[in-house]
C-alpha cells in the first residue's frame, strides 16, 4: 500500500513539473513548436530508449510501456495534437529531459542531451 501510494506520489509530483516547466518555458519560445519537428524529436527518443534496451534488457520492464505509447502515437496518431499530460510529460521524464529542453533546443542539441543523460555512446 505504501509503495503505491510512493509511486503515486512520484508519478503526480513529475507531472507537477512537467507543466510547471511549460509554463515556464511559453513566454521564452519566439512561436509555437511545430508538429513535425515535434514529432521528429519524439522518434529520437524513442530510437534512444530502443538503444538503452539494446545495451541493458532488464530496462525493458521500465520503458516497454511507454515505448509503446510512443510508438502508437507516432505510427497511428501523428498527425494529431499531443496529450502533454498523458504523453510527453512520461517521455520527458524517463528520457531525462525537461519539456524546456524537448521545445526549445534544436534536433541536434536534444540528441546530445539524450545521449549524455542515458549514456548511449551514438552520434547523429
Amino acid at each position: 500500500m505504501q509503495a503505491k501510494v510512493a509511486d503515486d506520489f512520484e508519478k503526480n509530483l513529475s507531472q507537477i513539473k512537467g507543466i510547471g516547466d511549460l509554463i515556464a518555458i511559453t513566454p521564452s519560445l519566439i512561436f509555437p513548436p511545430l508538429l513535425p519537428d515535434l514529432i521528429k524529436k519524439l522518434q529520437l527518443i524513442h530510437f534512444s530508449f530502443e538503444r538503452v534496451v539494446e545495451r541493458d534488457l532488464t530496462q525493458l520492464i521500465a520503458l516497454g510501456k511507454i515505448m509503446e505509447q510512443l510508438k502508437i502515437t507516432l505510427t497511428q496518431h501523428y498527425d494529431k495534437p499531443l496529450n502533454l499530460i498523458k504523453l510527453l510529460i512520461p517521455v520527458c521524464d524517463r528520457a531525462q529531459v525537461s519539456l524546456a529542453q524537448l521545445l526549445s533546443q534544436d534536433f541536434q542539441a536534444l540528441s546530445t542531451i539524450l545521449f549524455n543523460n542515458l549514456e548511449i555512446n551514438y552520434r547523429l
